[in-house]
């Protein structure tokens, strides 16, 4: 298992046991392996928090760290998401470009389908942003981007303010969540149903779920629900 002597260290032994391959490293939520990390993280974004609001979906804090080149899945968009880029190690350099220069041009969007190859083509229009330990960078959710290489290690944390989010997934989860507690063990069947009319035990699931609705159990797990949110800051993975 290699170990290394610090990030540079270990990036170098991951190098020599995939023959000298250059890495890429992505962790996603990573304040489930850190909770000082975590408390920094949100630490840091409770002024910002306070100011914008909670992102509709989520907020990712995402480790990328390595030697390689180029972002692997070259030029691309996140959908609805704006990010924060924290510099720990090395030298970061992005090439962003605002959406309309490849949305309003779809021989442009065609070319992107080369990958990483396509990046010579549109560099010369790009904005550049080269940052180092302490910095940060920020572009929009609405903004193309790819990370390329400088030289040497490099170590971010990516943070993402996700605000696209679908209401009826956020809802059914809940219910989902609301209404198995409250079947408990009726909430798992094994049968046949008639095709003749609907089963007594989803007649009787339905009934469950509108008390959940009109006797203010529902209202209160959301109500919950949305307070641990708030206390996460809109972090979906959480460990005290």
């Amino acid at each position: 298992m290699p170990r290394g002597d610090g990030l540079s260290g270990y990036i170098q032994e991951l190098n020599a046991t995939f023959d000298g391959a250059r890495v890429g490293i992505i962790l996603n939520d990573v304040e489930l392996y850190n909770a000082r990390l975590g408390v920094l993280l949100r630490e840091l974004l409770a002024p910002l928090i306070s100011r914008v609001g909670i992102p509709a979906r989520n907020v990712e804090s995402t480790i990328f760290a390595g030697d390689y080149d180029v972002t692997p899945f070259g030029i691309h968009k996140d959908d609805s998401a704006d990010v924060l880029t924290l510099v720990i190690e090395g030298r970061k350099r992005m090439l962003v470009w605002p959406e309309a220069y490849f949305d309003e041009h779809p021989e442009r969007l065609q070319q992107l389908q080369a990958g990483n190859a396509a990046i010579p083509l549109f560099e010369k229009d790009a904005t550049e942003l080269i940052a180092e330990p302490g910095d940060v960078m920020y572009w929009p959710g609405s903004a193309y981007h790819v990370a390329t290489g400088t030289g040497g290690v490099v170590a971010t944390c990516a943070i993402g303010f996700w605000h696209k989010a679908n209401l009826s997934e956020m809802i059914s989860e809940l219910v989902k969540d609301v209404l198995t507690s409250k079947l408990g063990g009726r909430n798992t069947i094994i049968d046949n149903w008639r095709p003749d009319a609907v089963p007594s035990e989803l007649e009787a699931s339905t009934h469950a779920l509108r008390e959940l609705l009109t006797g203010g159990e529902f209202q209160a797990a959301l109500t919950k629900a949305w307070a641990e949110r708030v206390e996460r800051l809109g972090f979906m993975a959480y460990r005290e």
